[in-house]
């Protein structure tokens, strides 16, 4: 993750924020900053529910709740990437291997034909 303060970020246009998701939850926004969130939460059913669960959470731990969130989220999407990389160089790795392989036959070939009995 890029930014390690917004959980729900998809691109840099993204209302929320830890800071303000946290000022969402505990009634610190302005009614238009809380009307620009509630839209954005309308057209998303995901972050939508995300919010109703952070709203289960007591007030005065979901600061940590989201910060827990924020690392696990973190660590597991690191933990992913260095898989695909690693994926990624064993592919590389089989395919030197292939065209190694075809080089050495077509090699073969060259000699077995060009070599008169």
């Amino acid at each position: 993750m890029e930014n390690d303060d917004n959980i729900l970020n998809d691109n840099f246009e993204h209302p929320l924020s830890e800071e303000r998701l946290n000022a969402y939850l505990n009634g610190r926004l302005s009614d238009e900053e809380r009307h620009a969130i509630e839209q954005h939460l309308a057209a998303d059913s995901f972050e939508s529910d995300a919010i109703e669960g952070l709203n289960q959470i007591p007030h005065h731990t979901t600061a940590s709740a989201v910060h827990h969130i924020n690392h696990k989220l973190d660590r597991s999407l690191r933990r992913k990437n260095n898989v695909n990389k690693r994926l990624q160089t064993d592919r590389t790795t089989w395919l030197a291997i292939i065209i190694i392989l075809v080089l050495t036959v077509v090699a073969y070939l060259v000699i077995k034909l060009s070599v008169k009995p």
